[in-house]
């Protein structure tokens, strides 16, 4: 009876253990932005959004962005270096079905679905000084 009680305590104890280091893990890094390559296996797969994944690769200095939606909506970014133009970003929003809309967001452009109300918005800034440009999609479901 006592090694039963013994091993039972054992087991209860490793399991809350246990237990707490995986919440702790999981919840330290639930709302950190997360920036990454396209070569962090886990972090690309999981994280990216598939349109902002299929983006045509403008230079090839780039990293990742994403952002979960803690008290707003979850976000995901490519950011570009050194780069000289960004025709071919708008060219496959273009061919996503987005257009450009007349309003910018300081100094994103701001690019919407025509016959979608809501749904995702993408952002696309782009600083000639720095040559950095960043495609954003936030997703507004």
């Amino acid at each position: 009876m006592s090694t039963l009680l013994k091993w039972g305590s054992l087991t209860l104890i490793s399991v809350l253990l246990l237990g707490g280091v995986f919440i702790y893990v999981v919840a330290t890094g639930i709302n950190d932005v997360t920036k990454y390559t396209e070569s962090d296996f886990f972090n690309y797969r999981i994280l990216t959004d598939k349109e902002i994944a299929q983006a045509p690769r403008i230079s090839p200095d780039y990293v990742f962005v994403s952002q979960p939606g803690d008290g707003h909506a979850p976000s995901n970014a490519i950011i570009f270096q050194r780069v000289a133009d960004v025709e071919p970003l708008r060219a496959y929003l273009q061919g996503l079905g987005y257009h450009r809309d007349k309003r910018r967001l300081g100094a994103n452009e701001v690019w919407l679905q025509q016959e979608r109300d809501g749904g995702a918005i993408f952002y696309l800034s782009f600083d000639r000084g720095t040559g950095e440009a960043v495609l954003t999609k936030v997703q507004n479901d």
